[in-house]
């Protein structure tokens, strides 16, 4: 078998012997007989599950490698062939969880991860979200290797090939790809990032750490301190860029260790399958892991464009977004830039593990369990819905086991699969006019606390679903491979570009057409300062007086921002342009002003983030962006489909970009435009509604 990804009808589409192949998937981590048997009967063709080359942290499948060169898959084979005796033709992508076995960890300690005291570290294993069922599979095991480690690597390396060499001679046939874990939570983040806990001052990080600096010409140091990695030699938000040069080198290596591991196991997968097989990873996220103190900077995750730039792996994979999983009031966010991964070639799999009203109560607000069946169906729909008019793939993770299994939800399941199979032969090029772009540079020159970033990048986000229009999500540092024809740039977090980001912005920026807004200090951090925001943005500004908080309000009286009294704060010189708010504390100090460059296009500097979605969808017009609709929910858009999912009951209005002709592909009911390609209809509250574009309007 090859399986490889190819441009196929607007989006990277895995291809499977040189035919494209929609790649819904089905994953347990209990693969129990009627579970599989479930899904198998209702049309799923590939099927994920754990796995291990050496031994899985969390006792989800049985240790492996049990000792230098002695290998066990039995219960890999059993439950390879288990599967197969549901599914004949199943298509499999084992998730292979990369992790030291005990024996390994007592015979290397100096190889061993190590906190900011010198201890070694210990997840903390909360099997909460399973109900506390602990798998119990493998051997409890308390400690974890450095992932700068070079014999943990080479070691765990040999264990990886020993697994991939078994897998592909015995059911190489069937083998799609891998989807390779480590790190918490499977997820390729430092482990007790969440926990609070500062990593990784083990030997080979700090080795590692001095010969990245001596490969760019500088002085070894030391890794920083706990009190230097998370707090800021100013007190602000920014660090000053000389006095703190060793603190941002060393969040840029910790986040390069992690993405450099990640690429040397991939690598070893392209080998022994002779790159005729498919390699991802969960990485790179975006918008949930800010939401606690520390943890994007020190996740790892931050390495992105190195991992996009690596012809090792085809796709990275998250789980849908937990930032609002709300049916209506909520949302469905794909958890990083998946626009960028478009334009390499690779695609952002949905991981689509949302609770229905079958799982088992866990006492979490967090996953947010469904209340019943009809709620568990919406849910459901809305993460089809985004995966269509996203142009990616999606898996539903059936976690604890059982969520669907029952004669009230299988049936629906196996209807998505339908839609989203016959997605696959339908034009999903992005129509997005808007490009959310996120930097992950930027936090190796801030304070790494997130309180910032929550407002940044989750709560812009959060707005922007709200606005009527789709959106693109974008990589800063990627940003030359975007198409050229947005017509509105989102700059989250453009806070540190290098000189060549800037030339680059400038060039995207100033153009007649175009509008860009820009959060907060746009350019201030690396040593730019207000120059550095004026030549990013071309708005001047001044700083505030201390004491302030960056909290806004327009003329009208919509007050918003995140009320932090956080340094530098920036007054905009409101005879540059239409100042649209100001500081609440202030009214004489502008927070929002739009202006117009002189070689062509608009800039707006919103000093206070947390711009509301009203006061979006505003400038969005402005700029002559398309707004599909106006009632409350959220929309998704490519060229044949159209989702919404409506926060509100009542009649509403769609747009449509031309007259068209809509059919409702659960209900089978059709609309047809008016001229203008308005339609009208009346929607329900917490409804998903997933259009197909069919055909022209008559008579337009």
């Amino acid at each position: 078998m090859r399986a490889d990804l190819k441009p196929y009808k607007g989006s990277p589409t895995l291809h499977i012997n040189g035919a494209p192949h929609p790649c819904t998937l089905y994953m347990t981590w209990f693969p129990r007989d009627e579970y599989l048997r479930d899904f198998a009967g209702a049309g799923f063709k590939l099927f994920a599950f754990d796995t291990t080359c050496g031994c899985h942290y969390y006792r989800i499948c049985q240790q492996v490698w049990d000792g230098p060169g002695q290998y066990n898959f039995q219960e890999l084979d059993e439950r390879i062939e288990r599967l197969i005796g549901h599914c004949p033709d199943a298509l499999l992508m084992p998730l292979v969880y990369i992790g030291s076995p005990a024996w390994w960890d007592e015979a290397h300690p100096s190889e061993l991860m190590r906190d900011h005291r010198g201890e070694l570290v210990k997840e903390k294993k909360d099997y909460g979200f399973l109900a506390g069922q602990d798998p119990g599979m493998g051997p409890e095991k308390p400690y974890v290797p450095s992932f700068s480690s070079k014999k943990w690597l080479a070691d765990a390396g040999e264990a990886l090939r020993a697994y991939l060499r078994h897998v592909e001679e015995k059911f190489g046939d069937r083998v799609v790809g891998y989807l390779l874990e480590s790190g918490g939570t499977e997820e390729w983040y430092y482990w007790c990032v969440f926990h609070g806990v500062a990593t990784d001052y083990s030997a080979p990080q700090q080795e590692g750490f001095a010969a990245s600096a001596r490969a760019q010409g500088q002085d070894a140091q030391a890794i920083p301190g706990l009190e230097a990695r998370r707090a800021t030699a100013t007190g602000g938000f920014f660090r000053d860029a000389e006095k703190e040069k060793a603190a941002i080198a060393y969040t840029h290596y910790h986040n390069d260790a992690m993405a450099g591991a990640l690429l040397h196991f991939a690598r070893i997968v392209k080998d022994e399958t002779r790159g005729e097989k498919i390699c991802g990873a969960f990485y790179g996220y975006a918008f949930d892991l800010e939401r606690a103190k520390h943890v994007w900077p020190e996740s790892g995750h931050l390495a992105l464009q190195k991992v996009l730039d690596a012809p090792e792996i085809d796709f990275l994979t998250s789980p849908t977004s937990y930032l609002d999983r709300r049916i209506g009031e909520g949302l469905s966010l794909l958890g990083g830039p998946h626009t960028s991964l478009a334009n390499h070639g690779k695609f952002w799999f949905n991981q689509n593990d949302l609770y229905t009203h079958l799982t088992p109560k866990t006492g979490s607000s967090f996953y947010r369990r469904a209340e019943n069946r009809e709620e568990s169906v919406r849910v459901h729909r809305r993460e089809v819905a985004q995966s269509i008019c996203n142009g990616v793939p999606m898996w539903w993770f059936d976690m604890h086991g059982g969520w669907f299994a029952k004669d009230e939800l299988m049936p629906e399941v196996a209807r998505m699969r339908e839609v989203l199979d016959a997605a696959l032969e339908t034009d999903r090029t992005s129509v997005a006019e808007v490009a959310l772009v996120v930097d992950y540079r930027s936090p190796a020159y801030t304070e790494s606390d997130n309180r910032l970033y929550e407002s940044l990048l989750r709560e812009t986000a959060r707005q922007l679903t709200k606005t009527g229009a789709p959106f693109d999500v974008l990589l800063l540092s990627d940003l030359e491979r975007a198409r050229g024809d947005y017509r509105f740039y989102l700059f989250a977090n453009a806070l540190a570009p290098t000189a060549e980001e800037r030339a680059l912005l400038r060039a995207r920026t100033r153009q007649p057409g175009v509008t860009s807004l820009w959060l907060y200090a746009a350019g201030y951090g690396a040593g730019g300062g207000l120059a550095g925001v004026e030549a990013l943005t071309g708005v001047p500004a001044r700083l505030r007086a201390p004491g302030g908080t960056l909290a806004a309000k327009t003329a009208s009286g919509l007050a918003y921002g995140p009320g932090l009294a956080l340094a530098p704060q920036l007054a905009v010189n409101p005879a540059g342009g239409d100042v649209l708010a100001a500081y609440a504390d202030a009214p004489n100090d502008a927070a929002l002003l739009r202006a117009t460059y002189p070689e062509g296009g608009s800039s707006v500097l919103a000093a206070v983030p947390g711009l509301p979605a009203a006061l979006l969808r505003e400038l969005f017009r402005g700029a002559g962006v398309h707004v599909y609709t106006e009632a409350p929910g959220q929309v998704w858009a490519n060229r044949d489909w159209l989702g919404f999912c409506a926060r509100e009951s009542g009649p509403a209005e769609l747009r449509l970009r031309t007259p068209d002709r809509l059919r409702e592909v659960f209900s089978g009911e059709t609309f047809v435009s008016d001229a203008e390609g308005r339609v009208a209809l009346e929607m329900r509250k917490d409804d998903v509604y997933l259009w197909r574009v069919e055909a022209s309007a008559p008579g337009a």
